[in-house]
């Protein structure tokens, strides 16, 4: 089954163009891959100074109102 979803991910790398595409593809396909039930993506935006969320898989609506904005650097310990 790992093969096949190895292959999966290549498929939408290499197939897609926009960035947000492919981080939307791998998205949904990496709960599968690596056994989590939700994940959330944030991009560092040099202008702002901060992570800003850009892709999710399986929040619920109270984690996604919690979760879903901006982070400056130094929030978290794990953020730079």
């Amino acid at each position: 089954m790992l093969p096949q979803l190895y292959w999966q991910v290549a498929q939408a790398v290499v197939s897609l163009s926009d960035l947000d595409e492919i981080l939307g593809s791998i998205i949904r396909i990496m709960p599968i891959l690596v056994g989590v039930e939700r994940i959330a993506l944030y991009l560092w935006d040099l202008e702002r100074g901060a992570f800003v969320p850009s892709q999710e898989y399986g929040l619920a609506e109270q984690a996604e109102a919690a979760l879903w904005h901006e982070f400056q650097a130094g929030t978290f310990h794990c953020l730079i």
